[in-house]
């Protein structure tokens, strides 16, 4: 495995590593200005909207979606209606028989109430238009994706990128959801429960749909990590039986959502056609015994989707040793929900433009998802083979389609015509190069800068030289190696065999990540190794 500087460079210090990444100054990430809610266009036209049906005794529907953000952000709506004694329901579609977004049959037997959607929307034309004008709704959208020539004509839409009168446009849906919900009740009259599980769901979907943690996405999950991290803090049961799960509080960072509470939530809708309903009935739940049996069953599924993401991704990274850029791998029998995981595996292992393809659920289609590395443009790369697609969709650094069986062997040659005549090289990139002794100093400087996360994130460091006191095999198959050092350990996930392979070196350079550990009241430093090399000299 190749370690090459990013762009060429290496800081001495992650401090300037963060500050470059991020194109902001220290001030900046230390102390975000808010967002004003004036510049949140379509924000007062929205809370105007929702009241008048109150007001009206109209009933509400709200239509979501199925991963994270979606369902974070139905959940902080549905919060919303409660509090302002709205009778509503809740729709997250179905992964697999629905799809994204809203479609005909959530909608064609609604009359006379609102409608809700979040997370989705701003694309849905003329069945929402169609919703408002011929049946008698009002209909909100609260959507972040780009708009295209068919924009539903609505009551209200919150979508930043619907505008042009500029402001803050890095939320998700939750975020929008968020500030929604904040402008539509007051602090001093909201029972602080209700004020901290909007918060918390806000950050929630922001890290998950890898948000830049810059302005008001910085102060949302900075704010709720420091609730999250109270344990006297109160909160819907649901929502701390699930940060619980997670780590105990006080230990609780932004990598805690995006690594462990995520992918748990997510889970179930990648399995299974109405996973994601489930997920939003445990983030409202009110009963702690309820809400333990949730997060059991959720953690159960979790693990499931790793053995089967670990089963599919060796044969993966065998069929694409060799290749160029783009990556074309076809694994049968993947879950079309896991589509996107493996192909997020794929182009960190291999630094390169992925796409990966399976059957559809009932086997008449193939699926695929694109992850794109920068410079590339996932959606663009579809668009080049749109007559071969049935539908398709994304943006630049990730896109999805279906395509007939017919057509797979066209589209896979079609890709092979794109590809350049250098052979994929296995790489990993860094930020930082670093001593064992400045491991600690650095460790530090991180966590001033929390939340780290997307735009903002935490340097890949190289560390030269490192003393190796003590060596433990861990896991059920003894598959991770911790190597004990002065001041840190180093752990390697499933790197076992790699450090046997280098006949255990007791003098290395390794390159990773720099975090926390909390275990039993203790916590320590640790470096979360991506690869090492034993040092000769």
């Amino acid at each position: 495995m190749i370690w090459e500087k990013r762009g060429g460079v290496a800081y001495s210090t992650v401090t300037e590593a963060i500050l470059t990444a991020s194109g902001l100054s220290e001030e900046e990430l230390l102390h975000p200005e808010p967002n004003s809610y004036i510049t949140l266009d379509g924000l007062q036209q929205a809370a105007e909207v929702i009241l008048r049906a109150r007001d009206e005794g109209r009933p509400a529907v709200i239509i979501g979606d199925y991963d994270v953000d979606g369902i974070t952000s139905t959940a902080i709506l549905s919060m919303l209606l409660s509090f302002l004694s709205i009778e509503h329901t809740t729709i997250i579609p179905k992964r697999f028989t629905e799809g994204y977004g809203v479609s005909t049959p959530h909608v064609k037997d609604v009359s006379n109430a609102l409608i809700i959607t979040v997370d989705n929307g701003i694309s849905a034309g003329s069945i929402l238009t169609d919703a408002r004008k011929e049946r008698g709704n009002y209909v909100v959208v609260v959507d972040h994706h780009l708009p295209d020539a068919d924009v539903p004509e609505v009551d209200a839409i919150i979508d930043p990128h619907y505008y042009s009168s500029g402001g803050f446009t890095h939320y998700c849906g939750a975020g929008l959801a968020y500030q929604l919900a904040m402008y539509m009740i007051s602090e001093d009259v909201a029972p602080e429960t209700l004020c901290n599980d909007l918060l918390i769901l806000a950050a929630v979907g922001t890290v998950a749909d890898s948000m830049p943690l810059i302005g008001d996405n910085r102060l949302i999950v900075s704010k709720a990590l420091a609730v999250a991290n109270n344990r006297f803090a109160p909160m819907s049961a649901g929502l701390r039986c699930l940060l619980d799960a997670c780590g105990d509080p006080g230990t609780l960072r932004a990598n805690t959502l995006s690594y462990k509470l995520s992918p748990m939530l997510n889970a179930p809708g990648r399995l299974y056609d109405s996973g994601g309903s489930s997920v939003l009935k445990a983030l409202l739940c009110k009963d702690q015994e309820l809400g333990n049996s949730y997060v059991t069953k959720m953690v159960a599924i979790n693990q499931d989707r790793k053995r089967m993401v670990e089963a599919y991704l060796s044969l993966a990274c065998d069929s694409a040793q060799g290749q160029s850029s783009p990556i074309v791998v076809y694994l049968p029998g993947l879950l079309e929900g896991l589509l996107g995981v493996v192909a997020g595996r794929l182009i960190g292992t291999f630094n390169s433009t992925v796409v990966v393809l399976s059957d559809s659920r009932d086997g008449k289609a193939i699926k695929g998802s694109v992850r794109a590395v920068p410079g590339d443009n996932a959606k663009e790369l579809l668009d080049s083979v749109r007559n071969l697609l049935t539908v398709y969709g994304g943006h630049s650094g990730a896109a999805g389609m279906t395509l007939e069986r017919a057509n797979l062997d066209a589209f896979t040659d079609a890709l092979k015509e794109m590809r350049s005549s250098h052979s994929v090289c296995s790489s990993l990139l860094y930020d930082v190069e670093l001593s064992q002794e400045t491991v600690f100093r650095s460790m530090r400087a991180l966590n001033r800068f929390e939340p780290l996360g997307h735009g903002v994130p935490n340097p890949v460091c190289v560390i030269r030289n490192v003393e190796v006191q003590d060596v433990a095999y861990m896991g059920q198959d003894k598959n991770t190696v911790k190597l004990v050092c002065d001041g840190f350990s180093i752990l390697g996930f499933g790197k076992a065999e790699l450090y046997r392979k280098h006949n255990e070196p007791r003098t290395l350079d390794v390159i990773g990540t720099l975090s926390e550990n909390h275990f039993r009241g203790r916590t320590t430093i640790q470096v979360v190794a991506e690869d090492f090399h034993p040092c000769i000299f």
